[in-house]
């Protein structure tokens, strides 16, 4: 319901007719429409006139501009403040998982157990990226054999998987087959 203050607007649209007070049969023009159309310009307006002249404002309609001013403002400082927090927790998982693979890596070109960490610290992931933002395989191989041969420390050395006689540090056959079927007694042990 309206008051009698409050002026009515009625959009017209192309099937409605606005009467006029002449004829019944006028189509609205230009220079007949009482109404118009709204749009952002038109909307916006008083707000913007009011924020024109701030001098001629009550104070109270001030105090409300500034509130809302400030309000506006403290909520997008706030929403800036979780986008910075989860692009910094995003990152840091991705960091993470990157630091993994390149451990994986290292572990499946064999580097010791306790210089893996050291592998993961020397390598720039950077470097190491391929062009979709991922992290290129052949790269990152390359870059951990290219420390290998600088750190040959931290890569385990090629062990030989046969066994048995002629074999540096291995026993004859006999000898080794004799030793495990010899058990050790408490006596043995008190001796020595």
């Amino acid at each position: 319901m309206t008051d009698d203050l409050t002026p009515e607007t009625i959009e017209p649209d192309e099937t409605t007719e606005v009467p006029d007070e002449t004829s019944d049969t006028v189509e609205p023009d230009a220079e007949t429409s009482d109404t118009v159309e709204p749009d952002a310009e038109t909307t916006d307006a008083p707000d913007e006139e009011e924020a024109d002249n701030l001098a001629s404002l009550p104070p109270e309609r001030l105090a409300k501009l500034l509130r809302e001013k400030r309000a506006a403002e403290a909520s997008a400082r706030g929403r800036l403040r979780d986008a910075d927090a989860e692009i910094a927790r995003l990152t840091e998982t991705a960091r993470a998982a990157q630091r993994g693979q390149v451990a994986e890596a290292a572990n499946r070109l064999r580097a010791l157990p306790t210089a893996v960490a050291d592998v993961v610290d020397r390598i720039d992931i950077t470097s190491v990226l391929g062009e979709d933002g991922s992290i290129d395989r052949e790269k990152l191989n390359d870059a951990i054999e290219a420390l290998f041969v600088t750190r040959p420390h931290w890569k385990m050395p090629k062990v030989s998987t046969r066994s048995g006689p002629g074999i540096a540090g291995g026993e004859s056959g006999y000898e080794h087959s004799r030793l495990r079927e010899q058990k050790a007694t408490w006596s043995d042990v008190l001796s020595q």
